[in-house]
């Protein structure tokens, strides 16, 4: 957009705004140029060597030395289409699909940013395979604490030790003085 698209309709006619115009525009077109180019940079469609390589970067995604750049942008595109929005009900309706209704338990502290993720074991590594596909998904902000279930097939007995006061003991003597 030239200078003279900025002012205002009754000084665009006179002629000292016309000439400072025509002297402005060569100078901030470089500007205008740059300013284009990193609008492109922010979206993968549209994003340069360095832009896809920043994405890789921010997703973790390796490029192979002989990746083109259209396979580099067709995987960045297609980590950005995978990821669900994360949510508790999201994660409650995957664990319940993997694990069962009562496979899991999830609790969450909103104050400190943690969320802890108990699976009954299902198979090997379990626990360890769901902790990593979770930490693609959910938010890096969140600490993610991952845990097994161990479930008891037997009854336990729980019991409570209380001390409610002291304990005083005396000996009487024969002649019944204490």
């Amino acid at each position: 957009m030239e200078y003279r698209e900025y002012l205002p309709e009754i000084l665009r006619g006179i002629a000292d705004f016309q000439g400072l115009g025509t002297s402005l525009d060569p100078e901030t077109e470089p500007l205008r140029e740059k300013m284009r180019e990193a609008a492109g940079e922010c979206f993968a469609e549209t994003a340069s060597e360095e832009g896809i390589a920043r994405f890789e970067h921010l997703l973790g995604i390796r490029a192979g030395a002989e990746d083109s750049l259209e396979i580099r942008r067709a995987r960045v595109m297609g980590r950005f289409q995978g990821l669900p929005p994360f949510s508790i009900g999201w994660l409650r309706e995957m664990l319940t699909a993997d694990c069962g209704a009562d496979g899991f338990s999830v609790s969450q502290n909103t104050e400190e940013c943690w969320l802890r993720v108990r699976v009954t074991q299902v198979r090997e590594n379990y626990a360890e395979m769901l902790g990593e596909k979770l930490r693609e998904q959910i938010p890096a902000a969140i600490v993610l604490r991952m845990g097994v279930l161990h479930r008891q097939r037997k009854a336990a007995r729980l019991g409570v030790l209380m001390q409610v006061g002291t304990k005083w003991s005396w000996k009487e003597k024969k002649d019944g003085a204490v």
